[in-house]
């Protein structure tokens, strides 16, 4: 565990995906092994800024398709 690598940027992003527990482990390593106060602020930026554009984008879809059943 001493060369797991929770400074990185892609860990910080990429571990953010997994569904589930993937954003609560993520903060609790980036803690426990000290991560960067400032990278591990602009990595949460950009996993939420990405969960939440592709969450307005799948509403957006399912109401055009809705929009289209209904007429």
């Amino acid at each position: 565990m001493g060369k797991f690598p929770v400074d990185s940027p892609v860990f910080l992003v990429g571990a953010r995906v997994i569904l589930g527990y993937g954003s609560k482990f993520v903060s609790l390593i980036s803690g426990l092994y000290r991560a960067p106060l400032l990278r591990y602020i602009w990595t949460t930026f950009i996993a939420t800024l990405l969960g939440a554009a592709i969450t307005a984008y799948g509403g957006y879809q399912l109401v055009d398709l809705l929009t289209h059943v209904v007429k």
